[in-house]
């Protein structure tokens, strides 16, 4: 659930402050066949490129005055694989981590999120489950196109792939090689706060069994996924 005092990707606040977001869709379904149009600036007109990057800024120079402390922000939101090209003008000193998961949880838990976001947002009717599946299957490899093309610029120094699994299994040892490789501050003051963190959620999985038919539709739809990221597809 979506409160005044949960923390929340970015993404929402664009919603309200920049014009153009792709979670529009929580309240039109219809618009996730267009994801990528509302979440890349560069497909924008000038008028909402500008509104769109004017309004992240006022956003996040808002967070750092409220935090009242230096620091570096983490901004952590898949709609920003869409946008590598334009976070990375807007912030040339940016570190981009990429963080993968084993794509059938991965297309199970994005399912479950719609379905959920619908049902407590939706202005117009949901789309089926059938229609959600092939939405959801179409996007990721979207998605994935246009990171890849916009990770192409990325200095390796600039960029650590890392994978979902190893974070949960392990976050501090995660933590620490992430910090050295972009060679960011020191996380041993946080690692306590991480490993307390880890210990009180528990993530359990709740999400139904994908029926047969659509297991091995989705491990064919997203074979290259799987062979990219060196997950086994059956």
């Amino acid at each position: 659930m979506v409160a005044t005092d949960s923390p929340q990707e970015e993404e929402f606040a664009l919603l309200c402050l920049a014009g153009a977001s792709a979670y529009e869709a929580f309240m039109f379904p219809d618009s996730i066949r267009k994801l990528n149009s509302l979440s890349n600036p560069m497909l924008f007109s000038g008028d909402e490129s500008m509104q769109w990057k004017e309004g992240l800024l006022e956003f996040l120079l808002g967070v750092l005055y409220a935090a009242d402390r230096p620091g570096r922000l983490l901004l952590k939101s898949p709609t920003n694989s869409f946008r590598v090209e334009t976070l990375n003008g807007l912030f040339p000193d940016a570190t981009f981590v990429v963080i993968s998961r084993e794509p059938v949880a991965v297309f199970k838990s994005t399912l479950a999120m719609w379905q959920r976001m619908w049902e407590r947002y939706a202005f117009t009717p949901a789309l089926s489950g059938r229609q959600l599946e092939e939405e959801v299957a179409r996007a990721r490899l979207a998605m994935e196109e246009r990171l890849e093309a916009g990770l192409s610029s990325i200095p390796a120094q600039r960029c650590k792939a890392i994978r979902y699994e190893e974070l949960v299994a392990n976050p501090s040892a995660t933590i620490r090689a992430l910090c050295e490789k972009l060679n960011l501050a020191d996380p041993d003051p946080l690692i306590p706060r991480v490993e307390t963190y880890m210990a009180e959620h528990v993530r359990l999985a709740r999400e139904a069994p994908l029926a047969k038919k659509t297991l091995r539709w989705i491990q064919e739809r997203w074979k290259p996924l799987f062979e990219k990221y060196d997950y086994p597809s059956h």
